[in-house]
């Protein structure tokens, strides 16, 4: 079955697509408005280096596994990297997803807002303000398409989801991986 996926407003292939907001203020360009941002639930299995991430699919091992999934928005930005914009993914939490809907309803419009982003603290410290700076500029950037973004998110079916964390985990069959999740020194997130 194919991931649970759905755009808009609430009721996570390259890694280089995805933004992360450094320490300061960052401005950035909405390119999307709030009904098509694509949102779902990810998980994240924090036991081996490089963690795997994806999101939930129907029937997911990650449940089989005590991973618990968290909400994640992904809202198509332009912002500029190393002297050039750039069109990138910004994964958000169900929190900042309604803010930035809520803007996007203040305003009328949400694609073209400019948004200042300030990252501060660190760690379980960090903190992210997002204010919109009543500017809005014409959206001209070339986006991804819906299936160019869920392809970015991870394996899509069930037997996807085992392979890879087969593969994180080194295991050649998943009963190993269950085995791992059993033992006392896995702590599940």
């Amino acid at each position: 079955m194919a991931r649970k996926l759905n755009t808009g407003a609430p009721s996570s292939a390259t890694k280089g697509m995805f933004w992360k907001p450094e320490p300061g203020a960052t401005n950035v360009k909405v390119l999307v408005e709030a009904d098509e941002i694509i949102s779902g639930y990810q998980f994240a299995d924090w036991s081996v280096n490089p963690a795997p991430i994806w999101v939930a699919v129907e029937n997911d091992p990650g449940y089989e596994l005590g991973l618990k999934p968290r909400y994640r928005a992904f809202i198509p930005i332009s912002v500029e990297v190393d002297g050039t914009k750039e069109v990138r993914l910004w994964p958000v939490s169900k929190q900042m997803h309604a803010n930035i809907a809520d803007i996007g309803m203040a305003y009328g419009k949400l694609a073209g807002q400019i948004l200042s982003i300030r990252r501060s603290g660190t760690g379980l410290e960090t903190r992210y303000t997002v204010i919109p700076l009543g500017k809005q500029e014409k959206v001209s950037e070339i986006l991804p398409t819906f299936e160019e973004i869920a392809e970015l998110l991870g394996p899509e079916d069930v037997g996807g989801v085992k392979a890879l964390l087969m593969d994180r985990h080194g295991a050649s069959k998943w009963e190993d991986v269950v085995a791992h999740y059993k033992s006392d020194d896995v702590e599940t997130l």
